[in-house]
């Protein structure tokens, strides 16, 4: 019975991440396209944490490295921590590409 149970949690978290990424995938739709329109971006699972990229003078470059915990909490039932996490997510995507176009 534990087994079963185990099984659906599995199930049930790996649904989700899958929408706690289409979360952060909105976040970084609305960054990158408006006011700057950055074309080639994207998120990468790298080395057990997700890194938000951006094509920048012909190279790939991370701008934010998440967690798979902090892309979880975007959807988490308590709708203020969610709405704290995808703000935090925004914040730091925006700050590491500010930061990469002064250069």
């Amino acid at each position: 019975m534990a087994k079963k149970e185990r099984v659906v949690l599995d199930k049930k978290q790996g649904v989700r991440l899958t929408e706690s990424i289409n979360v952060v995938n909105g976040i970084m739709d609305r960054i990158f396209r408006k006011p700057i329109s950055v074309y080639t971006y994207g998120l990468k699972y790298k080395n057990a944490s997700y890194d938000v990229w951006m094509k920048h003078h012909g190279k790939m470059v991370t701008v934010q490295s998440l967690t798979r915990e902090i892309i979880l909490y975007c959807t988490d039932k308590d709708e203020a921590t969610a709405t704290k996490f995808q703000m935090f997510i925004e914040r730091g995507i925006r700050q590491g590409m500010e930061a990469l176009i002064e250069r």
